[in-house]
């Protein structure tokens, strides 16, 4: 009874949820979740036995709770995602200020004509670190689509075979 108190409580607020989540977005549809009273269940190998309905029981909650926490994410992101929006249209002069403050501090800058110097320095080493990667991938024989993984694991594949 009390899990099942649990998953009630847990549906009103996923039902919370996604009314937030709709009301954003103006869909205005949510959908209806069933009221979760759970005392036999059939599968197509026949009644479930109570310890594998209180397993079945404890699965759900848990899969409940992880879509509330993600539910809850969601609308904290659309939350945050309106602030920023209304922030660039109502002070963009200010969100400029804020990244050009951010950038400064990232990579240590006194002045703002450091700004261009430092962003230029970063593009090129970005580049040589590009360049870098493709000549290791051709190197190693492997797909241009090749990740970092892929080229780590044919490096270690020929330390090995060279240790042998």
């Amino acid at each position: 009874l009390q899990q099942g108190e649990q998953l009630r409580l847990l549906t009103a607020q996923l039902h919370q949820l996604l009314a937030q989540r709709s009301s954003s977005s103006s869909s205005g549809n949510v959908l209806a979740l069933p009221n979760p009273q759970l005392t036999s269940i059939t599968s197509n190998e026949g009644i479930l036995h109570p310890q594998q309905l209180q397993q079945l029981r404890q699965q759900m909650l848990q899969q409940v709770e992880q879509l509330l926490h993600i539910e809850s994410a969601a609308v904290a992101a659309a939350d945050v995602v309106a602030a920023a929006e209304g922030l660039m249209q109502s002070q963009p002069e200010g969100l400029l200020q804020q990244l050009l403050a951010q950038v400064m501090n990232l990579f240590d800058i006194q002045s703002l004509e450091g700004v261009p110097a430092a962003m230029n320095k970063v593009y090129v080493h970005y580049s040589e670190l590009i360049n870098f990667f493709k000549a290791v991938i051709n190197l190693l024989a492997l797909p241009d689509d090749a990740g970092p993984a892929a080229a780590m694991e044919a490096i270690s594949n020929i330390v090995q075979q060279a240790a042998k």
